[in-house]
């Protein structure tokens, strides 16, 4: 009796994250940490990364949240100067569902509350690649949540990739 139940071998897809495992827990400090995101960002074809947790429901800035970052200064900046987090689709979203989600910037201009002093921060997020933010959700042992997100542009992932991503994200957060 065969041991697959496929009539096809299927080719394994190569990691582009590498031993992740491995490789995250030999991080030692901060700015080996940020390394190996930026690593895995550009292995994955992305412009930059955030980690952060969920900010509470009167948190007001993004770089409160950061933990660790690649995203440049003036869209945080301008993110937090014109209170988007108040309006986040991304961050709405995060307190909805652990799964991992994509928001376009389409998809963003559509759901958020447009304010008029996000069009200045539209063009900067295309001014810098960044289409798209796909969310990873994650949580430490004791219940406190974060999430990774990987900003570039638009781009469809398979499902190995989102996996790979999401692993990757719990590791790294933890």
């Amino acid at each position: 009796m065969r041991d697959t139940l496929m009539a096809e071998p299927v080719e394994a897809e190569q990691s582009r994250g590498g031993d992740f495992a491995a490789d995250i827990a030999a991080l030692e400090t901060q700015f080996d940490a940020i390394r190996y995101m930026k690593k895995i960002t550009q292995a994955f074809g992305f412009q930059a990364f955030l980690v952060c947790v969920v900010p509470a429901f009167d948190a007001e800035k993004l770089s409160s949240a950061a933990i660790l970052s690649n995203m440049p200064a003036d869209l945080v900046n301008t993110y937090d100067s014109i209170s988007m987090l108040k309006h986040s689709t991304g961050i709405r979203r995060l307190r909805e569902t652990t799964t991992p989600f994509q928001l376009t910037l389409e998809d963003w201009e559509k759901e958020s509350s447009r304010l008029p002093q996000t069009n200045g921060y539209i063009t900067q997020l295309r001014e810098h690649g960044i289409l798209q933010a796909n969310y990873f959700p994650v949580h430490d042992a004791d219940g406190s949540r974060a999430t990774v997100i990987w900003m570039g542009k638009r781009a469809d992932l398979p499902m190995s990739a989102l996996m790979e991503l999401q692993m990757i994200a719990i590791h790294v957060y933890n």
